[in-house]
């Protein structure tokens, strides 16, 4: 972790910056995809049951504990890890 003590502060911010702006995005845009999708084909199957069928529904606060999980996992802890991992080099 030489090479990690050398950088300086603003470069570091930055790379965290830019993958928490990022990743946050490209995860919100691929939940916005998935939730459309999902809407369309629970209208599909809809109307193949019929007019009389009740019109099914997904239970999107049901998955915003493992929706928050991903944006944790994949958006917050890496800069997290690499900002501990800077610190620790700067240290020591």
């Amino acid at each position: 972790m030489g090479w990690l003590k050398q950088w300086q502060r603003g470069p570091i911010m930055t790379i965290i910056v830019a993958w928490v702006a990022c990743t946050g995005a490209i995860l919100t845009i691929f939940f916005l995809a998935e939730a459309r999708s999902a809407e369309r084909a629970m209208q599909e199957i809809g109307f193949r049951l019929g007019p009389g069928a009740a019109a099914p529904r997904i239970d999107w606060l049901g998955a915003l504990p493992q929706i928050v999980a991903y944006y944790i996992l994949l958006v917050l802890l890496p800069p997290l890890v690499l900002w501990l991992l800077w610190r620790r080099a700067r240290t020591a």
